[in-house]
């Protein structure tokens, strides 16, 4: 049996419109010193240096602050490409940490604080290189 796929023809337009909807509902700002992001039906200003580090679990991310975890829907690669290089790195597949916050590099695990993350091996080379090592 052959399956039916059935093809519509869809404006254009309109589906960059509510492509553009959603992302103004999801939608993330960057200024120099901190990021907008709506979350919890709120709208939450974090500045960069509140920041320990980002978790990423598949469509959302938690950023991990000194005062308070705020979980939201956006991913950690469009965040990646938009965070500060000199601020920020990727270390895994599913961090990306505070450069101020690293404490240590030990094998493939770095301490943020009194938390031991995972470094991936993609991201080694990239680690490396803020301890000049």
């Amino acid at each position: 049996m052959i399956p039916l796929v059935i093809l519509s023809k869809i404006n254009e337009e309109t589906c960059k419109n509510k492509i553009n909807k959603k992302k103004r509902w999801l939608f993330t700002t960057f200024t120099d010193t901190y990021l907008t992001i709506r979350a919890d039906r709120k709208i939450y200003k974090i500045n960069f240096q509140e920041i320990k580090y980002i978790e990423g679990q598949k469509a959302y991310v938690t950023f991990h602050t000194n005062k308070r975890r705020i979980t939201a829907l956006t991913s950690l690669k469009e965040l990646e490409e938009s965070l500060p290089k000199k601020l920020f790195i990727r270390i895994h597949k599913s961090y990306i940490v505070a450069i101020h916050e690293i404490l240590s590099l030990e094998g493939n695990v770095i301490e943020v604080n009194d938390l031991k993350l995972p470094v991936g091996k993609m991201y080694k080379e990239d680690v490396l290189k803020i301890f000049e090592v």
